[in-house]
């Protein structure tokens, strides 16, 4: 992930690691959430260590894109190969 100064016209590594993405969602606290294609959800800030919530990728269970519901604290992922959509509550 890369994070882009417009003024200053330069590139920097936002979040080391981050390959395959295929969601980003905010949490509605100032974080992130993101999957990746591979089976992976993380939870990243620009300050703070990415943190792995949860990785399905022995199971060959990947997260199409993401969406997070902040009322309920709920994280809605769409599988690609076994069409589910999987709900995680988030305790934070």
């Amino acid at each position: 992930m890369l994070s882009v100064d417009y003024e200053e016209k330069k590139i920097t590594r936002f979040i080391e690691n981050t390959d395959f993405i295929d969601g980003l969602v905010s949490d509605g606290r100032g974080d992130y959430f993101i999957s990746d294609f591979l089976g992976a959800l993380h939870l990243i800030h620009p300050k703070k260590k990415k943190i792995k919530i949860l990785d399905t990728t022995a199971e060959n269970v990947i997260a199409a894109d993401i969406y997070f519901i902040i009322e309920k604290r709920l994280l809605l992922a769409p599988t690609f190969l076994d069409n589910r959509i999987v709900a995680y509550e988030i305790l934070k």
